[in-house]
């Protein structure tokens, strides 16, 4: 395991999950924030990829690079140029790490996301080997994925996200909060994909890949994705709470969030076969475990 690791997106969902697993493993993290505070878990070191500017000596003594910053998909709505903030923002931070290495090897691993194979519901599994879709989210992947290319120092991973499960935040409590209050219903036709993934088992999978400095690219979802119903019948039953025998129309879903609903009302079917077949054993192999164990 790499004795000391900078993180960027250290304060997001993921970031704050993997740095306490890091912390507890003995391992010295770093964090790079636009607004380094004391009261942040970790040491920080001041960064503006805006600017492509940051602090050097945050990569002094760096064993590996964890990167995972970008501006969050769900703020605010899809337009022009939200789509241009989205993209920028993560070709910013690896810019602004490339631009500072100054001779510095460490490893890297950069995150992506599962939207690379696009989200047009896919009736079968896809893996690392399959193509990009065709859509925004695609594109954007694809790009973001050339420039942790063209940026590596040394080794590099690049980490295909699914939907994190974490009731701390992300998807899960939104999809809950409904079935709190006894209103819960699919979204969509309920056939499409979700490519979930436990918040352990991400952090574990950063820490498997660091232990081994593998390249190549990596599905960090659960080896067992499922259509949209089947989760919301497992995630009702958990919760005690009832599903409505209904679904809520693609159209309804467009008129509340507009071109941003596509994240609900479509999805894949993405499966980890690279970590597999490196050795990765998942803690939350099914849904239904890794919902039970969160609720």
């Amino acid at each position: 395991m790499a004795k000391t690791v900078l993180i960027t997106g250290g304060s997001g969902l993921v970031g704050k999950r993997l740095t306490e697993i890091l912390v507890q493993g003995g391992v010295q993290v770093r964090w790079l924030s636009r607004k380094p505070s004391p009261n942040q878990p970790v040491p920080s070191f001041e960064w503006h990829p805006g600017q492509k500017q940051m602090d050097e000596h945050a990569l002094d003594g760096v064993d590996a690079v964890v990167n995972l910053a970008g501006k969050s998909l769900m703020d605010g709505s899809w337009n022009a140029g939200s789509k241009q903030a989205f993209l920028q923002s993560r070709l910013d931070a690896l810019e602004t790490l490339g631009k500072h290495w100054k001779g510095r090897t460490p490893y890297l691993i950069s995150a992506s996301a599962i939207g690379f194979y696009g989200m047009a519901a896919h009736p079968f599994e896809v893996d690392e080997q399959s193509p990009p879709g065709q859509d925004f989210l695609a594109e954007l992947c694809v790009q973001w994925e050339n420039r942790a290319r063209q940026v590596a120092p040394a080794a590099l991973a690049i980490a295909r996200v699914g939907v994190v499960l974490d009731t701390r935040g992300g998807a899960l409590p939104q999809m809950a909060k409904p079935l709190q209050w006894f209103a819960g219903a699919v979204p969509g036709k309920g056939k499409q994909g979700l490519s979930w993934v436990h918040h352990l088992d991400i952090s574990r999978a950063f820490c498997f890949l660091m232990d081994r400095e593998l390249s190549g690219i990596y599905n960090f979802t659960g080896p067992e994705p499922v259509n949209l119903h089947r989760f919301m019948k497992t995630l009702a039953k958990v919760m005690h709470k009832p599903l409505w025998p209904m679904n809520v129309p693609p159209s309804l879903m467009r008129v509340a969030l507009g071109e941003k609903a596509d994240l609900v009302t479509e999805g894949a079917f993405v499966y980890p076969k690279a970590l597999l077949q490196a050795g990765f054993e998942f803690q939350y192999a099914d849904h239904a475990s890794a919902l039970d164990s969160l609720h």
